[in-house]
């Protein structure tokens, strides 16, 4: 039984549930705190937790943030990254703030945050020393309380921050979803599963009716995995190829073909993707 560590709420909790399901690792959100599928239980716990739970050997394991790996310190590898819950760890100042990138930081001033870790490392990296003050939630709010001077926050798009009528100065780090855990498990099923699924996301499969005397040069156009699969039909002017594309190189790759004179093209998602 493998123990999988996933975020119980927020915003990398649906999207990991849908990833686990899609490598048939069948899990609900719910109330509960653990499920099992197969040889495989989840544990849902607050994504912050994950990585210590991971290095502790509570669960072997787990989808969490970058953020939060770098937060905590853990000691965990980065086996997957997947493709989800890109974000940005930003500095942001009210707008009718006099400051006006990260030299406008002065000692002294206060920075509210759920990130403190983070937020000590990047003052050392700028060479200020500014208060941290440590928030649970709502951390745009808290200069218009008069908690803070500016904020080191999440933003994916900006727009809450624009929202509250705040300005970004600076980006700390560049977050997404991983899948962090010991090494020794990237060969195990759930991990080459979840990559498949990851890999198949990006990718298209084509099926294609290419003339006979045509082939060559097809399979020169075509951009391939590797060799593609080619199958004789009754019709003997013309031969099946079956092959993987980009599905950014579709668009591109159909109209090759039509001028090529292929006929009966099919394009299909693929769930999982194997090497």
């Amino acid at each position: 039984m493998i123990k999988i560590a996933i975020p119980n709420k927020g915003r990398l909790s649906e999207p990991t549930i849908r990833l686990l399901n899609e490598a048939d690792i069948k899990v609900e959100a719910g109330r509960q705190l653990f499920c099992k599928s197969g040889d495989v239980e989840a544990l849902f716990v607050r994504a912050g937790d994950i990585p210590e739970y991971v290095q502790d050997g509570a669960a072997d394991l787990g989808i969490t943030g970058i953020d939060m790996v770098k937060e905590t310190g853990a000691k965990v590898d980065i086996l997957l990254n997947l493709g989800f819950g890109s974000s940005r760890l930003v500095v942001a100042v009210p707008k009718e703030s006099g400051i006006k990138d990260k030299k406008g930081i002065k000692d002294g001033m206060r920075i509210a945050t759920e990130f403190p870790n983070l937020a000590k490392k990047y003052l050392q990296e700028i060479g200020k020393k500014a208060t941290i003050v440590k928030v649970s939630g709502a951390t745009e709010i808290t200069p218009y309380l008069g908690v803070a001077d500016l904020i080191i926050d999440l933003a994916s798009t900006g727009t809450t921050l624009e929202l509250n009528n705040m300005r970004i100065i600076d980006c700390v780090l560049e977050t997404e979803a991983v899948l962090i855990g010991d090494r020794k498990f990237m060969k195990s099923s759930i991990v080459t599963s979840l990559k498949s699924v990851i890999d198949a996301r990006g990718m298209r499969y084509l099926m294609v009716n290419v003339p006979t005397k045509k082939i060559e040069e097809v399979k020169r156009t075509l951009p391939s995995m590797e060799s593609p699969t080619i199958i004789d039909l009754a019709e003997k002017e013309y031969k099946a190829v079956h092959t993987v594309v980009s599905k950014k190189e579709v668009h591109d790759t159909i109209h090759k073909l039509k001028k090529l004179g292929c006929k009966d093209i099919l394009v299909l998602p693929i769930e999982q993707l194997v090497e």
